[in-house]
C-alpha cells in the first residue's frame, strides 16, 4: 500500500489547483504523439474525464490519508479502461504528464512531495496491471430458490424485458418479508453481476441503464406492499451525495427502511447541497442515509456531512452511508462524519434499527 508523507501546503495547493493541473495533463495527452493507440476507440472526453476523476480521488486520499482507497480504486481503474480499449501504456503516460504538470503549475517543494506518489504509481504499473487480470469477483449471497434461475434473471433485465421480469418474481411475493427477499437476494445481486459485465466490457452503457430501467419499474411494481406497513420507527431522508448519479441502490435501501416502519422521504440523485440543507431543517430527519458509489465524489460528500452536522439538529440525526465508494475503503465513512457504514441494504436496516 502506497503511503507518501504529503504536508498540508501541498494538498491545498494540489486541491486549489486542480483546473490547472487536469487541463494540463489534457494538454498533454491530447498532443501525445501516440494519443490514438493510447486511449483506443474511445472519444477524447473519456480520456479528459478520468483525469478530473482521477484529482478528485487523489485529493481524497490525499487529505484524509486514506492510501488504502488505493488498493482497490487502482486495479479497478486499470481493469475498467483496459477492457473499454485503453492501452497499458496509456497510464505511464497518464502518470508522466501529472509529473510534468505539477512541476508547471505548483512551486517546486510541493510539487516534488505530490509527485512521489506518481513515482509510486509507476512503480506499481506491472503489479496493478498483473492484479486488474486476476482479479476474481467474490460470491454473491444469492437466494437458493433462486440460483437456477439467476442467469436468466440478469439477461432478462439487459434486454429490457419488464414484464418477464415481473412475472418471474410474482409468485413468490406476497408480503412485504418476502419482497424484502426478493430484493436481497435476488434483484441486488442481478444489479451487481450487470454492474461487473459492464465493468468487463461486455455490456455497454446503454444495456446497463436498460438493466437499472426494469429494476427501477419492479421496485414501483411492488411498492404497494411497501404502502401496507405502519411507520412508527421515525422519518429518514436517503438521497445520494453530491455529484452521484447512481441512486438505484439507495432506492432499495429507502423502501427497505420504509417496510421495517421508518417515514421515508426518498430524495433521489445529486441534490443540490443548499436544497438538502433546507430539507433536512424543515423535516428535522432521526436519519439520514447517503449513497456514493464513485471515489471521486467522497470529498464533496465529506464537505456535505460537515455542513449537515452544524444544522440544528445535526448532531441528534444519525447518519449512516454505503454505497461502493466505501467498499474500497470502510473506515472512511467514519473520517467522512457518518455515525457508520452500512455495506448493503439489509445491513442498512439493520443499523438504522439498533
Amino acid at each position: 500500500m502506497m503511503k507518501v508523507k504529503v504536508s498540508s501546503a501541498a494538498v491545498d495547493a494540489y486541491a486549489v489547483n486542480g483546473g490547472r493541473l487536469v487541463a494540463e495533463v489534457n494538454l498533454r495527452l491530447q498532443s501525445h504523439p501516440d494519443r490514438r493507440a493510447l486511449i483506443g476507440p474511445n472519444a477524447i472526453t473519456t480520456m479528459e474525464m478520468n483525469h478530473l476523476h482521477h484529482h478528485r480521488t487523489m485529493t481524497t486520499v490525499f487529505r484524509f490519508g486514506a492510501w488504502s482507497i488505493l488498493d482497490g480504486v487502482v486495479p479497478w481503474v486499470y481493469r475498467t479502461y483496459l477492457a473499454r480499449g485503453f492501452s497499458e501504456r496509456y497510464f505511464l503516460a497518464e502518470f508522466a504528464a501529472w509529473k510534468l504538470a505539477l512541476a508547471q503549475c505548483l512551486p517546486l517543494q510541493l510539487s516534488t512531495e505530490l509527485a512521489e506518489a506518481y513515482d509510486w504509481f509507476e512503480s506499481q504499473h506491472e503489479a496493478h496491471l498483473a492484479q486488474a487480470r486476476a482479479w476474481v469477483p467474490p460470491p454473491m449471497r444469492i437466494a437458493e430458490d433462486w440460483k437456477p434461475r439467476f442467469d436468466d434473471l440478469v439477461d432478462r433485465m439487459v434486454h429490457g424485458d419488464v414484464e418477464v421480469v415481473l412475472r418471474m418474481a410474482d409468485g413468490q411475493i406476497g408480503s412485504v418479508y418476502a419482497l424484502l427477499d426478493f430484493y436481497f437476494r435476488a434483484l441486488g445481486p442481478a444489479l451487481h453481476e450487470v454492474g461487473r459485465r459492464w465493468e468487463y466490457g461486455t455490456l455497454s452503457v446503454a444495456r446497463e441503464h436498460l438493466a437499472t430501467s426494469v429494476a427501477q419499474r419492479a421496485l414501483t411494481y411492488w411498492y404497494r406492499l411497501i404502502l401496507e406497513q405502519k411507520q412508527t420507527r421515525g422519518l429518514a431522508i436517503a438521497t445520494t451525495g453530491p455529484n452521484e448519479h447512481h441512486g438505484l441502490g439507495v432506492t432499495m435501501l429507502a423502501d427497505a427502511l420504509a417496510a421495517d416502519g421508518w417515514q421515508v422521504r426518498q430524495l433521489g440523485c445529486d441534490v443540490p447541497t443548499e436544497d438538502l440543507l433546507s430539507f433536512f431543517r424543515e423535516t428535522s430527519p432521526d436519519l439520514l442515509v447517503i449513497s456514493v458509489t464513485m471515489p471521486f465524489n467522497l470529498l464533496q460528500t465529506r464537505d456535505l456531512l460537515e455542513r449537515i452536522r452544524q444544522q440544528p439538529d445535526g448532531s441528534r440525526c444519525r447518519i449512516l452511508v454505503g454505497g461502493q465508494a466505501f467498499e474500497f475503503a470502510p473506515e472512511l465513512g467514519q473520517l467522512l462524519g457518518a455515525d457508520g457504514y452500512a455495506p448493503t441494504a439489509e445491513a442498512g436496516v439493520a443499523m438504522a434499527r439498533a
